[in-house]
């Protein structure tokens, strides 16, 4: 077999075995605080429903990060260890600290292409300030 030819076999087969395994998981839900809102200037819950529809189980990290525009991560990830058995789903929360309405929040569980979520942005509420 040419030199060329076999670069291009196992070029493939590499594609191939990378792509088996883009994505184990799926975020099918994604709610802030009860209500699905957030109190601004507070560390509000997040709650993410992770699925998993393959056969073979996922146990790894999920992380939060946050980002104030561009894309480049900003502050502390969030991080929680995560087993989810084939075929199923499974509740996990967060408590990021929520300052304003321009934060972007995505989700993510390794570094290629499809381990990401993006998280919708919080609806904020009034807060209630107390005078003592």
């Amino acid at each position: 077999m040419p030199l060329a030819l076999r670069r291009l076999f196992y070029a493939a087969v590499i594609l191939l075995l990378g792509a088996g395994s883009a994505s184990a998981i799926d975020v099918a839900e994604v709610r802030w605080g009860f209500d699905g809102r957030a109190t601004p200037h507070s560390f509000n819950l997040l709650s993410v429903l992770v699925m998993n529809n393959g056969p073979t189980p996922f146990d790894g990290k999920l992380e939060l990060c946050e980002s104030i525009g561009g894309g480049r991560r900003v502050g502390a990830v969030l991080a929680e260890d995560l087993y989810v058995a084939p075929n199923s789903s499974r509740w996990i929360q967060f408590y990021p600290y929520v300052k304003e309405a321009y934060e972007e929040w995505w989700l993510q569980w390794g570094r290629r292409v499809g381990e990401r979520s993006d998280v919708p942005r919080p609806v904020l509420r009034v807060r209630a300030w107390s005078c003592w």
